[in-house]
């Protein structure tokens, strides 16, 4: 194995992974404890029950459509229909590899 060149990331996240205190680039599932968020006074009543249902299978192509309406909120002239989510990068560097990116 030691014939193989280092890959870079990988060593970046084997050095400050788990011990940082914000993961910004995550690609795995639970980068905070569902716990920390569903106890937050920022979440009502009705979203800790969708949270307690949620199933983290595929969704939708262009991403869930309750997440591209929240999404669109935050950006005047834009409705769900103008948002694409993305689990990770790579879909979304996929993607804008078709379409390119809109710069906004």
């Amino acid at each position: 194995m030691s014939d193989l060149a280092t890959f870079d990331l990988e060593v970046y996240f084997s050095k400050h992974e788990f011990s940082s205190k914000y993961l910004l680039g995550s690609s795995d599932l639970e980068s905070v404890e569902m716990a920390s968020i569903l106890e937050s006074d920022c979440v009502d009543e009705s979203l800790r029950n969708e949270w307690k249902n949620l199933r983290l299978g595929y969704t939708e192509t262009l991403g869930l459509p309750a997440l591209r309406e929240e999404v669109s909120k935050n950006y005047d002239g834009l409705t769900a229909e103008n948002i694409f989510t993305f689990s990770g990068a790579e879909d979304k560097s996929v993607t804008s590899s078709f379409f390119g990116d809109v710069k906004g």
